[in-house]
């Protein structure tokens, strides 16, 4: 076979693609890479054609595109079709043909390249589109795309349901063209920031423009020269801790009634202006009834009682102790419309309040609407009964409460006998199980709060739900110190730990820790200490535990920006303390019972507890043979409290 000169030959020979000259369809020269692409030697195509190399499929357009070129007529230069190597696989090629004079002849120069890896590059970057594309229209959150000049690429079919349109109104249009609210409420501005810097940034509870009422967070984030916009419906979470903080509230205005009907009242008042439940009832067991408590007429009021070994969902939720969810009551046997009206009541709501494992009450709710309550509902109307079982635990000591004082000054003024002492004892006890009781109710319910795994969705909410448990176990630690130290001390067996201090020493430590209770309502404490260095004997942790528990008071029975006075004085026979404060102040008529346990003073006058501080620091100071009087011109006029320590002679 014929082939150029030399020097031209050897060029072509050097390219690494294939080259072949062809006139018409006869191959008149063909490169050796071009020989080695179709696995033959230069030799064995000797007086080939084009036809024979081409696969049978793409012929008919080769000889069309040599006819036209040999008519002079305009013919493709560029473009791919498959080649047939010896073994008879296929491979796909892309061409490239040049008219030119060769041997005097017209003829075509084509280059051929091998595109099989770019096909494959093409073929995977094209599937790999297509499953972007599939998961992105087929995900439940919505996703957009826009370009660095924030004009809208791609939008799926969640993004478009949310915002009622069709793609054809979004796609290639600006972002304001379509929702021009995103500059006002400052979303486009946070769009050209992640474009200008590429950090990508959260933007949490948004109010969706599109859908008003409806919030959402969105992920904004740049991917290579585009800008991502991912959104989630936030509007369930949201309402939510919204619906959780009113709750808060709700259980401090709880706590405050001073009646079963209060607390019926709080809590209906609550679930309307929370949950905007359309029928609730708040239902107390009496004689074996579950009796809806604030309904007052008569003849629907006896309608609605159910029976506790009766039929109705309440009656369940009584039974187990359960809450009993129902999407559809007409699904449920139990279901009881003691109304007797037309309405069709087809959700329901039943949620036990429970005292330890006692069911007392169980709030209900009803609505017209199948599937009207969720889980979510459930979770918050339980933590609501939490608060209600606290109140009503709350009343039931408060009456306890006054029943065991009552009981405890008959037994004094009778006779000090072994018998009544110990009927004091057991008293203590049902208080301080009341007392301990409280918190752990509160742990409980939001230990178990802690288990949803939604939770730790919500940093926020998990931090509250840990404070609040938090605060209840350090409660619990207090209270049961306190009541270690009072048993000792009722019991007569303490024993004191009295060694030679210094009471300039304890009076150092006091200041130095009370900071954390008095910082908080910016208070002051001014002391006045002994001059130089005076060392008596006492039991030094006992007396911290005294002068904490008394600036203590002072700060709570105290309003802000308040001095509070530490005065010590000593006269060679007696060590005096005096605590001053601003305070609430003391009633003439409790001075004498203030350092008794459970005190039985007005709520309001004292901060309300166990009421057994004042009585351990009575002991702890009579253990060292001395006094301890409190002192006030009435209430609003502050007080002040007093104790004296002996000198003994071994401390002089």
């Amino acid at each position: 076979m014929p082939g150029p000169p030399l020097n031209y030959k050897q060029i072509l020979d050097s390219c690494r693609d294939g080259v072949s000259i062809n006139s018409g369809i006869n191959i008149v020269y063909i490169n050796e890479p071009f020989a080695k692409m179709l696995g033959y030697s230069k030799e064995e195509l000797h007086g080939i054609t084009v036809l024979d190399i081409t696969a049978s499929d793409y012929r008919e357009r080769v000889i069309e595109r040599t006819s036209r070129r040999q008519s002079g007529k305009n013919a493709e230069t560029q473009f791919v079709t498959e080649l047939v190597r010896k073994d008879g696989t296929r491979i796909p090629v892309e061409l490239s043909v040049a008219r030119i004079d060769f041997e005097g002849k017209s003829s075509s120069l084509t280059i051929v390249r091998e595109i099989s890896e770019r096909m494959k590059a093409e073929e995977s970057l094209q599937a790999s589109e297509e499953r972007f594309r599939g998961l992105m229209q087929s995900a439940l959150e919505r996703v957009v795309i826009l370009d660095k000049g924030l004009h809208y690429i791609e939008v799926n079919k969640s993004w478009l349901k949310m915002a009622g349109l069709e793609r054809e109104d979004v796609i290639g249009k600006h972002v304001l063209e379509v929702l021009p609210g995103l500059k006002e409420d400052g979303r486009y501005n946070a769009y050209l920031k992640v474009l200008e810097t590429g950090e990508s940034i959260e933007l949490v509870g948004v109010e969706s423009i599109t859908k008003p009422g409806s919030m959402l967070d969105i992920s904004v984030f740049t991917a290579g020269d585009v800008l991502g916009l991912i959104s989630r419906d936030a509007t369930r979470r949201i309402t939510f801790q919204e619906r959780l903080a009113a709750l808060h509230v709700f259980g401090s205005k709880l706590s405050k009634a001073d009646n079963l009907e209060e607390v019926a009242q709080f809590t209906l008042d609550a679930v309307e202006s929370i949950f905007g439940y359309q029928n609730t009832d708040f239902n107390l067991v009496i004689d074996d009834y579950l009796v809806p408590s604030l309904i007052k007429d008569e003849a629907l009021r006896k309608n609605l009682e159910l029976h506790i070994d009766g039929p109705g969902i309440i009656v369940r939720s009584f039974n187990t102790g359960e809450s009993q969810l129902v999407h559809d009551t007409r699904l449920d046997k139990s279901y009881v419309n003691g109304r007797g009206e037309d309405t069709e009541w087809l959700s329901e709501l039943a949620v036990p309040v429970k005292i330890s494992d006692e069911v007392v009450a169980v709030i209900n709710m009803e609505n017209t609407a199948q599937g009207a309550f969720t889980e979510s509902d459930r979770k918050l109307i339980e933590t609501l009964a939490l608060h209600v079982s606290s109140a009503m635990e709350g009343l039931r000591s408060r009456e306890t409460h006054d029943k065991i004082y009552r009981q405890m000054t008959e037994q004094k003024l009778r006779a000090e006998q072994s018998q009544e002492l110990e009927q004091i004892k057991t008293n203590f006890i049902m208080k301080a199980t009341h007392e301990l009781r409280t918190p752990l109710t509160i742990i409980k319910g939001y230990s178990e709060l802690l288990l949803d795994d939604d939770i730790y969705r919500h940093p926020k909410t998990l931090v509250d739900f840990l404070s609040v448990i938090l605060k209840n176990v350090q409660r619990s630690e207090i209270l049961i110190n306190d009541l270690l130290d009072e048993s000792q001390l009722m019991s007569g067996k303490y024993v004191l730990n009295a060694q030679l201090n210094d009471v300039n020493s304890l009076i150092e430590d006091v200041i130095n820790d009370a900071g954390i209770f008095l910082d908080p309502k910016n208070q002051q404490l001014s002391v006045k200490k002994l001059s130089g260095i005076q060392p008596f004997i006492f039991d030094k942790d006992r007396m911290y535990q005294v002068l904490m528990n008394l600036v203590l008071n002072a700060s709570k029975f105290s309003g802000y920006d308040s001095e509070i006075k530490l005065v010590v004085e000593e006269n060679g026979v007696e060590i005096k303390f005096s605590i001053t404060d601003e305070g609430v102040g003391i009633r003439k008529e409790d001075t004498n019972r203030i350092f008794q346990p459970f005190p039985g003073i007005e709520e309001g006058t004292i901060q309300p507890g166990i009421g057994i501080g004042l009585s351990i620091c009575k002991g702890f100071v009579e253990l060292h043979g001395g006094e301890i009087w409190p002192e006030s011109e009435g209430l609003d006029k502050g007080s002040t409290f007093t104790f004296t320590l002996p000198c003994s002679d071994d401390s002089k």
